[in-house]
């Protein structure tokens, strides 16, 4: 005779109920979670990288953890010598975008990680499920579009590593793009801090720019040559404002401070006219 199928009681539904119930609970939330981080991430990067103006909202990530790294590395480059101090602060704005470009790469790579744990994940080769650590590197892949062995088993997973590949290449892009205009602003105002040193020597001084332009008879030549810096101050305000990260760049040559040039011009602006009258 065969066996009838026993019915499963009620406390047998309800033991086999809650790990299903509390793994879609845990997938829902990581799905919530990772969507938060990569529209963080990505809103993070549009005004920080492709919004180059002053706007209400600005890239707080970006600029408290900037905050943060600079007065420990301030903190630290202050027990050395002059010399090895100089080069260390020097070496804080190339490395601290460095660091904010990786920051958003692996928030991005982790959130896209937590969509595909939500969607369902992907399959290994050998057709077993994937863990979490499986999703992340999976998610690293699709980023830097490279192959990790994986599959994805829904076509939400493979949307999601569609979306996610063409963002990382959208990263990639207009950070190899930015980087010009970047440099590009910081040329032209060294270019500027330069010029000032034969002027006012080094460290630049508003008594030494003007007390060389009198010795030289050349007050006249002076007041224009200190027109032109309007200009270079307006440029300043400018780029700066839409590269903060730009202030984090010291000058090339030691003395030389973008700062404590522009202190000297405005010094010398508003001792020129008592000393004409």
């Amino acid at each position: 005779m065969t066996e009838r199928p026993r019915r499963l009681g009620g406390d047998h539904v309800g033991e086999m109920a809650g790990p299903i119930c509390n793994g879609r609970a845990v997938r829902v939330a990581a799905g919530i979670l990772g969507a938060l981080l990569v529209l963080a991430m990505l809103g993070e990067f549009f005004v920080s990288f492709m919004l180059p103006v002053r706007v209400k909202r600005d890239p707080r990530l970006a600029r408290g953890l900037f905050e943060l790294l600079w007065r420990l590395w301030r903190w630290f480059a202050r027990r050395l010598p002059e010399s090895p101090r100089e080069t260390l602060l020097g070496l804080f704005g190339p490395l601290g975008l460095l660091f904010i470009v990786a920051l958003w790469t692996a928030g991005l790579v982790l959130g896209f990680a937590a969509l595909q744990y939500a969607v369902g994940s992907h399959v290994r080769g050998d057709g077993v499920t994937g863990t979490f650590g499986d999703d992340l590197y999976f998610s690293a892949g699709g980023f830097l579009s490279a192959s990790s062995g994986l599959e994805p088993t829904s076509t939400a997973a493979k949307v999601l590593l569609l979306v996610e590949a063409a963002a990382g290449f959208g990263v990639l892009f207009i950070a190899i793009g930015y980087l010009p205009a970047l440099f590009q602003a910081f040329s032209r105002r060294e270019t500027a801090v330069s010029r000032l040193d034969p002027r006012a020597g080094l460290p630049p001084s508003a008594g030494a720019l003007i007390g060389r332009a009198v010795d030289r008879g050349q007050v006249d030549e002076l007041l224009v040559y200190l027109g032109e810096w309007e200009g270079w101050a307006a440029e300043l305000m400018e780029t700066h404002l839409s590269y903060p990260v730009i202030g984090y760049y010291r000058s090339q040559h030691l003395g030389q401070n973008w700062l404590a040039s522009i202190t000297a011009v405005l010094d010398a602006c508003a001792l020129i006219p008592r000393r004409r009258r």
